[in-house]
């Protein structure tokens, strides 16, 4: 209801356009058990803004930069390999399109890439702004209500990328997940504080992960020294 009332809100002051209603989350669509006091809804119903980014005009000139695909890597995301558009196009990209702190990320084209998330860190950009090219769909949420980081994690878990296949369309060079299906992703929501609870245990579990996987290189090393 809270983000019902605040897209309304935004809609009534035109900062964002009103949309068909999404259909309704039906039992057999629903992976798995979630507790009574969550629910689930479609990834669209969450978001202020979901759009594929728009094909740049390249330019040498190092003042905007496109994210890509290459830009979101399996360990995260990384401006190294941004490509920069033409300055005098910007006019033409509307504020909207402009990446804003912890919009998500999500390679909806590329052989190997499609289905990579991340979230845009504006930290490490160190350039003015940054747009998205037209192989990224750009997911804004309603950050008062819904962490990215959630809903983050639930896209790059088991249960949303070992239906990656299934999701996406197109031929085997060319892959492709369309805006409609990302918006019609069946989510699971928590309440806001639950999530906050859930982001910083995966926080904590994953700070552990990394180091176990350190600890396993380092004592991979010493086998390979002292055989």
């Amino acid at each position: 209801r809270k983000i019902r009332a605040e897209k309304t809100k935004l809609i009534a002051t035109k900062k964002i356009k009103a949309e068909k209603p999404l259909p309704t989350v039906t039992d057999d669509e629903i992976p798995f058990d979630i507790p009574d006091s969550w629910c689930w809804v479609r990834l669209g119903e969450l978001c202020e803004y979901i759009q594929r980014g728009k094909s740049p005009q390249y330019s040498q000139i190092k003042k905007y930069p496109v994210v890509a695909q290459k830009c979101n890597q399996p360990w995260g995301f990384t401006m190294e390999q941004a490509k920069f558009i033409d300055p005098d196009t910007i006019a033409s990209y509307g504020k909207e399109r402009f990446l804003q702190v912890d919009d998500l990320l999500w390679n909806s084209t590329g052989l190997g890439t499609v289905g990579r998330v991340a979230i845009y860190d504006p930290l490490k950009n160190p350039y003015e702004l940054a747009v998205a090219d037209s192989h990224v769909t750009v997911i804004r949420l309603f950050k008062n209500s819904v962490l990215s980081r959630f809903v983050f994690s639930y896209i790059k878990s088991s249960a949303v990328q070992s239906k990656m296949d299934s999701m996406v369309s197109g031929s085997t060079k060319q892959k492709e997940l369309a805006t409609e299906t990302v918006r019609n992703l069946v989510v699971p929501l928590p309440p806001f504080a639950e999530q906050t609870r859930i982001v910083e245990k995966l926080d904590v579990l994953l700070s552990e992960v990394d180091e176990l996987a350190k600890d396993e290189h380092e004592l991979i090393a010493l086998e390979e020294t002292f055989p």
